[in-house]
């Protein structure tokens, strides 16, 4: 598996390279394992960065975790909601009970 992300990767690299286009690698993250230490695996490199994994990772304002489930997502988002909530009522001086 780890063979065939590296390919994966490389041609990726290939591909960037012909159309001139530039990648940032230092965002690029591996997420979605339930096992951390599988025989054989070892972390791929990108543009010369090695990958490293994450438990989760947020891509385009959505948050994923490794089990796919919603619940990491929804809590950053109600805390997100929170936070803008308490921002509103010190802004306008609300003091609600």
């Amino acid at each position: 598996m780890s063979g065939l992300m590296q390919w994966a990767l490389h041609t990726v690299e290939i591909w960037c390279g012909k159309v001139s286009v530039s990648l940032n690698s230092d965002k690029t993250q591996l997420v979605f394992t339930r096992k951390w230490k599988l025989p054989g695996f070892f972390k791929p490199l990108f543009f010369g960065v090695t990958l490293h994994c994450y438990m989760s990772v947020k891509c385009l304002r959505v948050v994923l975790d490794s089990q796919l489930t919603e619940g990491e997502h929804v809590n950053t988002k109600v805390k997100n909601a929170y936070y803008l909530l308490w921002a509103c009522r010190w802004a306008y001086g609300v003091t609600w009970v």
